[in-house]
């Protein structure tokens, strides 16, 4: 766990020159770079967490390749700025516009969740319980709140 956290400290290290770099080469508004190099400090930082062996490493290639997906198409989400959630639509529209979101994540967890099974079949369970870890303490953008027993839940950013 010391580990873990000393590589989560050295990679984000890492991203900060990465994204001021990106920051004074691009304008303001465009932050597509800088969350790129966050995305990619993240996957290193999961892959070297992990310490995969030989083996293990071409299991983790569509693992990453589908991580980095996501973001981009997360990052073009975020630069639309989230149009489809104007607060000015009546509730019902929020909803349906939640729905479909949902819908999608969930087809997205799915898929990822079969990438997933493949890599996890060849772990060992310290690498499996890594991987929890890294995965949720690097994710991006979803900020968490406590529910009544004290575990961490995501909190729906639709309603905030």
């Amino acid at each position: 766990m010391r580990i873990s956290v000393a590589l989560l400290a050295a990679v984000l290290g890492l991203a900060v020159p990465a994204a001021t770099e990106a920051q004074t080469a691009a304008p303001a508004t465009d932050h597509t770079e800088t969350i790129r190099n966050l995305n990619e400090g993240r996957i290193a930082f999961i892959a070297t967490a992990l310490n995969l062996t030989e083996e293990q490493k071409p299991l983790w290639v569509p693992v990453a390749d589908f991580l980095r997906q996501q973001n981009a198409a997360w990052a073009a989400d975020e630069q639309e700025g989230g149009k489809d959630r104007d607060r000015a639509q009546p509730l019902s529209a929020l909803l349906e516009g939640r729905a479909a979101r949902l819908e999608q994540q969930a087809a997205e967890d799915r898929k990822f969740g079969d990438l997933l099974s493949t890599l996890e079949a060849k772990l060992t369970d310290e690498q499996r319980e890594i991987l929890k870890l890294a995965f949720f303490a690097t994710r991006p953008r979803l900020p968490q709140t406590l529910n009544r027993t004290g575990e961490r839940w995501l909190a729906d950013p639709d309603f905030q």
